[in-house]
This record gives C-alpha cells, sequence and structure tokens, in this order.
C-alpha cells in the first residue's frame, strides 16, 4: 500500500495562506517520490482543537531554533515531551497534564521518557561547554528519529549596527522564545560620540 499523510495546516494566522501555498507545493515534490499527502486547511481554533485531541498526522509550522544554542533554550522540535507542540502533544500532556483535561494524554514509549530524560541531564549541566556537548547527542537522536523535517533556513536577520553603536555582541541569536534582541542586553547597549 503506499504510503499517505494528511498534511494539516493553519489557513488564518498572520501567514495567511503561506502554509497553504507551502503545502501544495510540498505535495507535489512528495507525490513525484511516491507519497500520497492530502491537504487540510482548517482555521486556527479548529486546529487547536484537533492539535488538543490528537488528531494531527503532520503540519508544516515555524521552525526556529535550527542553530547556534537556540536548541538547548527553545527544544520543542527535538526533545519528546518538552512542551507538546504537535508531534508530541499528548505525550506532554502525560507529562505535565491540561489543568483543563481538554489535551488527550497518551503514554510515550520508553525511548521518548529517555530522550526527555537526556535533555533534562543537559540543562543540569553547570557549563554551556558541557550543555552544548550533550546537546548534540540529543540533537543526533532527533534527527535520527525524524520528529521534524526542515525545508528552509531564514534569511539573514537585521540587527542594530552603526559605527557609534557599541556593547552589542559580537554573534547575534535568534528565537521566538528567546525574544531575539532582548537576550542581547539591548540595556547594556550605548552610543558614543564620534
Amino acid at each position: 500500500n503506499p504510503l499517505q499523510i494528511i498534511l494539516t495546516v493553519q489557513n488564518d494566522l498572520g501567514f495567511g495562506t503561506f502554509y497553504v501555498q507551502m503545502a501544495e507545493l510540498l505535495i507535489g515534490y512528495w507525490k513525484e517520490v511516491g507519497v500520497d499527502v492530502v491537504l487540510n486547511s482548517q482555521p486556527g481554533p479548529q486546529y487547536d482543537e484537533n492539535n488538543k485531541k490528537n488528531l494531527i498526522e503532520a503540519t508544516i509550522y515555524t521552525g526556529e531554533g535550527g542553530a547556534g544554542i537556540t536548541p538547548l533554550l527553545d527544544p520543542r522540535y527535538y526533545v519528546p515531551l518538552w512542551g507538546g507542540f504537535v508531534f508530541d502533544k499528548a505525550w506532554a500532556a502525560w507529562r505535565t497534564p491540561d489543568a483543563t483535561g481538554e489535551t488527550v494524554e497518551v503514554e510515550p514509549p520508553q525511548w521518548a521518557k529517555d530522550a526527555y530524560d537526556k535533555y533534562e541531564e543537559v540543562v543540569a549541566q553547570p557549563t554551556l561547554e558541557l550543555q552544548i556537548a550533550l546537546m548534540r547527542e540529543v540533537l543526533q537522536e532527533a534527527k535520527d528519529r525524524f520528529y521534524v523535517i526542515g525545508i528552509a533556513r531564514p534569511v539573514p536577520g537585521y540587527y542594530p549596527f552603526h559605527v557609534r553603536l557599541h556593547g552589542i555582541p559580537d554573534v547575534w541569536y535568534d528565537g521566538w522564545n528567546e525574544g531575539v534582541q532582548k537576550i542581547m542586553y539591548p540595556e547594556q547597549w550605548f552610543l558614543l560620540d564620534e
């Protein structure tokens, strides 16, 4: 039997029909290699309800966090049970039950519990170097298990820069949860007279 996947996307986010258009493009590519994908476009409230009921097989969403230290700060795409994004919503609800009782709870397999424990070990390390070293193992397992398919890297962003502006970092980190510029300590930036 050929593989068939239902790809559920939101159609009313700030992205508008962007996810629908991207899904249609991907569906064509997958069809060329024998994967049958059915598009299920729905408004956000319906999507959220189906996500809580554990009814979404696959989706398209933003994927910040794929570079630098952001996987340490926001591991939702790499660590099962962490935050209950989509691929692990019911598992995360098992670990931390939804106070409303609306989210389906499913006990995860042992490998998923072990992956979460490994991440807990990562963040318990006393130095960034040790955290990064162990996080590489977590990321390798996520890659091997294939939770998320990354299809595009973000374009370079815009960052404050001027010859008079000082106290800015040499390296910038981006990430939705981290708040982009707020983790760069803007309170430390200052202007010098030329």
